[in-house]
């Protein structure tokens, strides 16, 4: 009966010393988390939700502003942004045409919302809001450059495409990222 009793006891203070460590392991990774901090996915996620619950609020206040005032510019031309930043190319897309609608001469609200369309691969619309950008600034290498690239990857339009990037080219860009995928692109064209 002794050796039993002592392989019980023996038994009991192993299953003892394995519950202390595992308790153990889970006291020191708690500890560490909260010295920590939160990092990872989790807090990345929580950034996005509270900027979701931000943009939500300020979405709503605005679309009252423009309810009382549709002719509310910065409104719009905020709305259009915080779709543009959520990435809803839609709405985006919506209010930047508003922002248009109350000033044909705003390129900026043309460049926002061709790039929304080209998001939505609306490639017809997007050249046409280039060509308003080249109308109201000619010298837009950005502008020439998109232009260009609807041409020649979804219009299958080479002659086009060259035409737009050595506009491009002509305009000489600052943005030297800018300026060297426009002598990438024309050179692929030769």
């Amino acid at each position: 009966m002794r050796n039993t009793e002592g392989t019980a006891v023996h038994a009991l203070h192993a299953r003892k010393i394995v519950i202390m460590l595992v308790a153990l392991s889970v006291a020191a990774t708690f500890l560490t988390a909260f010295l920590r901090g939160p990092t990872g996915p989790g807090r990345q996620e929580a950034a996005k939700a509270r900027q979701a619950g931000a943009d939500a609020g300020e979405i709503a206040a605005l679309m009252q502003k423009v309810q009382q005032n549709p002719g509310d510019a910065e409104s719009l031309s905020k709305l259009g942004e915080l779709f543009s930043r959520a990435k809803d190319w839609p709405n985006a897309v919506t209010f930047w045409g508003k922002v248009i609608e109350l000033d044909a001469g705003d390129d900026e609200a043309y460049y926002h919302r061709a790039h929304g369309l080209l998001e939505l691969q609306r490639f017809d619309d997007a050249l046409a809001d280039y060509a308003a950008i080249i109308r109201l600034t000619p010298g837009s290498a950005v502008a020439h450059y998109y232009t260009a690239m609807i041409q020649k990857y979804e219009k299958n339009a080479p002659d086009l495409a060259r035409e737009h990037l050595q506009k491009a080219l002509a305009a000489q860009p600052k943005d030297k990222g800018l300026l060297a995928e426009i002598n990438k692109e024309l050179a692929s064209l030769k």
